[in-house]
């Protein structure tokens, strides 16, 4: 115990002493050189259907920027990581927008053992970057997704009008086919539902689990994207949140121009991503 708590410090240590180091250039010098906007849009097509979202843009520039780029963070709303990158990409003059969040039926779907809460969570997410698309007139859009964002605007990309819309995506521990990544997902409220499931339902095994899902899920990742869209991918080794293996048949089935394998598991990956390699990044939108 002692081990673990002392390598927990040491963890902590050098992210306060990066921050301490690195803390000024990082956010400081970006956050007074950009502006952010909190906005909602409402759909035209969808009655009581709503997305929240926060823009970000240079407070001094000449006319408006013709390039920009989308955030879906991991699992909605703002974190630390994703207002890191915004304010990267507003600093060498794209204009941002994270697309935060969007009206659901949570009060409807208490029981989290129906399959169909997949269904219907994947046709709002879809709506909502669809709308949050529809509100972005720029010449150049590029979409940067984490983890579940990741997959999101994978699925977003067998839509024509989204294909339309967007020049550039770069995917971190992102992967397919979508129902497999539902099936055997680490991830704790996946495992939870899983769990109950099995027992709910009595399933003898993951392969009749993932069919299950893949049965009730008309989304899915389409096999390969156009080729005019520029695609670039971190993958994780060691994730069992979205499994490794997964990760790879995306890259295999999409062949992405930049990617970068790290070797670690799913959050420590997004963490590094960002850290270590977001200039990387920055330059894939260049």
């Amino acid at each position: 115990m002692k081990t673990i708590s002392l390598s927990i410090f040491c963890v902590f240590f050098i992210f306060a002493l990066l921050f301490i180091v690195r803390g000024r250039k990082l956010f400081l010098d970006p956050v007074m050189q950009c502006q952010l906007v909190e906005k909602s849009y409402k759909s035209e097509n969808k009655k009581n259907f709503e997305i929240s979202t926060t823009h970000y843009s240079l407070r001094k520039k000449d006319g408006k920027s013709k390039r920009a780029i989308l955030l879906l963070p991991p699992t909605g709303g703002r974190n630390i990581i994703d207002e890191g990158y915004a304010y990267m990409f507003c600093k060498q003059g794209f204009d941002v927008v994270i697309l935060e969040d969007w009206t659901g039926d949570r009060g409807v779907e208490d029981y989290v053992l129906d399959f169909g809460i997949h269904q219907r969570y994947m046709t709002r997410t879809q709506e909502a970057i669809e709308l949050v698309l529809r509100n972005m007139d720029y010449d150049d859009i590029g979409v940067l997704g984490t983890s579940a964002g990741a997959i999101n605007f994978s699925v977003s990309l067998q839509n024509e009008f989204v294909q339309s819309k967007v020049k550039s995506f770069f995917n971190i521990v992102g992967g397919m086919p979508l129902c497999h990544v539902i099936a055997t997902a680490g991830e704790k409220g996946l495992e939870k539902v899983r769990a109950g499931r099995f027992k709910e339902f009595n399933f003898k095994n993951m392969a009749e689990y993932t069919n299950k899902i893949c049965s009730v899920l008309s989304w899915d990742v389409p096999e390969t994207i156009p080729d005019d869209i520029k695609f670039g991918m971190f993958l994780a080794k060691k994730d069992d949140t979205v499994p490794y293996a997964l990760q790879k048949k995306q890259e295999a089935n999409w062949r992405p121009r930049v990617k970068k394998e790290l070797n670690s598991n799913h959050i420590r990956t997004v963490i590094k991503s960002y850290l270590f390699h977001r200039k990387e990044i920055l330059n894939f939108f260049m």
